[in-house]
């Protein structure tokens, strides 16, 4: 799978990709600029331009590190202290695979998203 860098000055975070159909219609809106908060203690989110398509996609438990789709708010979001349980508006889209460590940084500058190594 394609994997993705969110990138700012100060940061970059490799996210390796989940096949379905959501994961697929965010490729397809990149590059994007995007900028990041955080949320309850848990997780980084940021809007997107345009909401991803769901249809054929399954709802997930969440995990520390799983980059998400919140399918109600339209929102993509980098958990961090995941509670573990499934939630069908939660659509996984992958998986932090360097720079864990880097994600309290996103908050500080715009962050530029593209595929990494493609």
């Amino acid at each position: 799978m394609p994997r993705l860098r969110f990138s700012t000055p100060d940061a970059e975070i490799i996210v390796t990709t989940t096949d379905n159909p959501t994961t697929q219609d965010l490729l397809a809106q990149l590059p994007l600029t995007l900028t990041f908060e955080d949320f309850a203690g848990k997780e980084k989110i940021s809007t997107l331009p345009e909401r991803l398509t769901t249809q054929g996609s399954q709802g997930s438990a969440t995990r520390d590190g799983a980059l998400i789709y919140y399918v109600p708010w339209g929102n993509i979001g980098f958990v961090y202290r995941a509670d573990g349980k499934h939630d069908d508006d939660v659509i996984t889209l992958g998986s932090i695979e360097s720079g864990m460590d880097q994600m309290e940084l996103l908050e500080q500058n715009p962050v530029h998203v593209d595929l990494h190594n493609p």
